[in-house]
């Protein structure tokens, strides 16, 4: 792969650290901020291992067809994730975690997704308000785009 590494790339809930992405295997450092958690999601092909480097961990995992568990990880504490296991990491303290994965990175189905739902909460709400006059939001985004053709 002809990729400049390592390679951080910020989330709202810390930071992704690429530092291996090869044809066969992909490294990352995650660091997720204490009180967030990533979304729930399986994935149909890639196979990850994580490792708790750091911090306090629940962990979330659902294997196919099984019941959703929840385990809380301590520095040390290991986790097999096969593909088609539904799971989420949520951060009880700063936490930072060693993932060595499958390398097909895009291979992500989110069930839900706490960031996500706030931003669309939040354009819901802007779309919803007046800007000048009785008109929303929405009205001066259906303008703008009438204009533009």
């Amino acid at each position: 792969m002809d990729e400049i590494l390592p390679r951080k790339t910020e989330k709202p809930w810390g930071y992704e650290l690429l530092y291996a992405h090869t044809e066969q295997y992909v490294g990352k450092v995650i660091f997720v901020k204490k009180g967030f958690r990533l979304s729930l999601q399986y994935h149909k092909q890639k196979d990850e291992s994580m490792y708790l480097l750091q911090g306090k961990v629940k962990f979330s995992v659902q294997p196919q067809g099984g019941k959703m568990t929840e385990t809380v990880g301590d520095p040390g504490y290991v986790l097999h994730l096969p593909p088609m296991t539904i799971h989420r990491v949520e951060a009880l303290e700063d936490s930072t975690i060693l993932e060595v994965s499958t390398p097909q990175l895009s291979d992500v189905v989110r069930l839900q997704d706490d960031l996500l739902l706030g931003f669309v909460r939040e354009l819901a709400f802007i779309f919803t308000q007046p800007l000048h006059g009785p008109a929303t939001g929405a009205d001066h985004f259906r303008q703008a785009q009438h204009d533009l053709v």
